[in-house]
């Protein structure tokens, strides 16, 4: 029961975030909303690890998934100054990060 518990906790948690995200978009703008979305959630998830070794795995791992995240938000960007639409420029840039999450995960 407990695991269930914890799960609503977390579901809660990522809504909150996520509907925060647009309600500070909407209110101040989307520079407000980036900061807003960055919120290290991969930092403070490493309080919950059982030992430091762990963490230091974990923060390896997270480190390189940021910096694919760089890497995708940057091709995105492009995407959309060469007119790609916004939905074909996030659909490339999810599968993007997907295969560069993949190929991390895969050659670690």
């Amino acid at each position: 029961m407990k695991e269930f518990t914890d799960l609503i906790q977390t579901f809660i948690m990522g809504g909150l975030l996520v509907s925060g995200i647009k309600y500070v978009s909407f209110k101040s703008g989307p520079k407000y909303a980036a900061i807003f979305a960055a919120f290290p959630i991969g930092l403070i998830s490493s309080y919950l690890m059982k030992n430091e070794k762990q963490v230091e795995r974990y923060l390896k791992s997270y480190m390189k998934t940021i910096s694919s995240l760089l890497i995708v938000c940057m091709v995105y960007f492009r995407l959309l100054k060469n007119k790609f639409s916004v939905d074909m420029s996030l659909g490339i840039s999810i599968v993007l990060w997907l295969l560069l999450n993949f190929l991390i995960v895969y050659f670690q």
